[in-house]
């Protein structure tokens, strides 16, 4: 609890419901040194709503920033905080956004493998908006996809059926960029 207090403190993304956090949804002038920590921490927090607070900051990180942090962005999506369950999935749809913007190959796959349909609040519309960022480079996650279309459920299998028909329509070849390589470039 002191963690998602001080999380409050720094990033609330609710200026609305309390006062805007000290960052304010800025980091300009941010010692990195103490930032990076910070974050990687709130990053893997338990808490989804301290997790929560840093979605709308992943537009203001820098490469260089992204570079430092995406090995935590990426742990961020592919486990979701054992807590608070509301704001669970803010972090992870707010990374795919972010890996699927900058192409970043993984995404691919922690979009398809964070479909948890029976889960409550699992957003699949974003995540297969951001699948179809990948193009036609998407093909390859495809059988993966297929294999989340439920049964029960005609209108969600229509939604993935019509991501899929789309996926293998496109031309669309985005420059895609290893994590790896990603992060090397910007060290």
């Amino acid at each position: 609890m002191t963690h998602r207090a001080v999380a409050a403190a720094l990033f609330d993304p609710n200026p609305d419901l309390r006062k805007p956090g000290i960052l304010q949804h800025s980091l300009e002038g941010v010692d990195r040194q103490l930032l990076y920590p910070a974050l990687k921490s709130l990053l893997q927090n338990d808490d989804g709503l301290a997790r929560f607070g840093l979605v709308p900051y992943l537009d203001k990180l820098t490469d260089r920033d992204l570079a430092a942090l995406l090995p935590s962005i990426v742990k961020a999506i592919e486990t979701m905080a054992p807590s608070d369950e509301m704001f669970g999935d803010c972090i992870r749809v707010g990374g795919l956004d972010l890996l699927s913007r900058l192409h970043i190959r993984e995404g691919m796959g922690l979009c398809v493998s964070t479909i948890e349909l029976d889960r409550w609040g699992n957003d699949l519309q974003k995540r297969l908006e951001y699948l179809t960022r990948y193009g036609s480079y998407a093909k390859a996650v495809v059988p993966q996809l297929r294999k989340k279309i439920p049964e029960n459920s005609p209108e969600v299998a229509k939604i993935i059926n019509k991501c899929i028909a789309d996926i293998e329509a496109s031309t669309n070849t985005p420059t895609l960029v290893d994590l790896k390589d990603f992060i090397a470039k910007q060290q």
